[in-house]
């Protein structure tokens, strides 16, 4: 992970601490011990920071309802990268269903007595686009010598992929507060990713379909069955 990864890390996690601490602190100048039922905000906002290893940005928000046994959630991503070895942009918008069987409640079991969490059921769909060009690809060019004989040369070649895709997927998760309004939500799941790939490239000559034809799961234009698998942080509100 480059450096700039991990400064934009640890300034995300610290503006997270220092919203929950700022909710605490408003809680201790009434000078009382903030019930079970003031933690629990009816809508937070949230980031996976693990995705920045794969040059993506997730930002999510979800919204509970007045019993706190459903809520919405809303996730939209930006992923970009342009390096010497590749060059990846796209996006994507999430929407997931969930459901708190027991509801999202206090916490009888916390090392201390302001906390809340609950098990839920996900039920999501996610739609993205991206394009993805690796600038390390390349093809085989053999030629004849004139003394007989051939030998083999590496040229590099210049292929966008072009993926517009669906993902319908389902799951189970567990979200609880870890200290005040700090929260923290593990997501396990899986689905069917569904995609329209296109090929393109400015050498007209080339077989674009020997490209790229082997995908696994985590490349952006893998089709097929696939885990989800997320940990994110953020704050009530």
């Amino acid at each position: 992970m480059t450096t700039k990864k991990l400064l934009l890390l640890s300034v995300v996690l610290t503006s997270l601490v220092t919203v929950s601490n700022a909710q605490y602190n408003r809680g201790e100048i009434t000078n009382k011990r903030i019930p079970f039922e003031d933690l629990r905000k009816k809508q937070t906002i949230r980031i996976s920071p693990f995705h920045l290893f794969n040059n993506q940005f997730n930002i999510s928000s979800e919204f509970f309802n007045s019993t706190y046994t459903r809520s919405h959630l809303l996730t939209a991503s930006i992923m970009y990268a342009d390096n010497d070895s590749k060059s990846d942009g796209g996006f994507s918008l999430d929407y997931q269903g969930r459901i708190y069987p027991r509801k999202f409640k206090p916490d009888s079991m916390a090392m201390y007595n302001n906390s809340a969490s609950g098990f839920y059921m996900g039920l999501g769909l996610q739609v993205g686009y991206c394009e993805f060009r690796d600038k390390n690809l390349q093809r085989s060019i053999y030629t004849t010598s004139p003394y007989g004989g051939q030998y083999q040369t590496q040229v590099p070649v210049n292929v966008t992929t072009t993926n517009i895709w669906l993902n319908p997927y389902i799951g189970l998760g567990y979200q609880f507060i870890i200290w005040e309004a700090l929260y923290a939500d593990l997501f396990v799941g899986g689905g069917l990713k569904i995609n329209r790939v296109t090929k393109s490239s400015p050498d007209k000559s080339l077989e674009l379909n020997e490209f790229y034809t082997d995908p696994n799961f985590i490349d952006r234009y893998f089709q097929g069955i696939m885990p989800r698998v997320n940990l994110s942080v953020g704050v009530g509100f």
